[in-house]
């Protein structure tokens, strides 16, 4: 990462039948180890970074994900969780030269 930086903005949603958790975050990543944490014992990482995208690792011990992400558009990510749950992350992302 040493030529670049990544601007993430991340809408974590759970959907329950009790009701509807939202969480919106902005983050600056500079370093590979940096972690984002997620809803759900969910934890995200950057672990590559090119001049057009970014490829991040979502796992909470049980799932991961990979994911590669490219700044033309959002992505949306369903995660697994109980039967009970929708899980879904929308992470839109920025790389800039350093």
């Amino acid at each position: 990462m040493n030529d670049f930086t990544v601007n993430l903005n991340i809408k974590d949603e759970c959907c329950t039948k009790c009701g509807n958790t939202t969480l919106q975050k902005e983050v600056i990543i500079t370093s590979f180890n940096q972690t984002i944490d997620l809803q759900g014992c969910y934890i995200l990482n950057v672990i590559e970074v090119g001049p057009s995208f970014i490829k991040v690792i979502i796992q909470n011990g049980m799932y991961v994900i990979i994911r590669t992400i490219f700044p033309t558009y959002a992505m949306q990510v369903s995660l697994p969780s109980d039967c009970n749950t929708k899980h879904v992350i929308t992470i839109c992302t920025q790389v800039c030269r350093v």
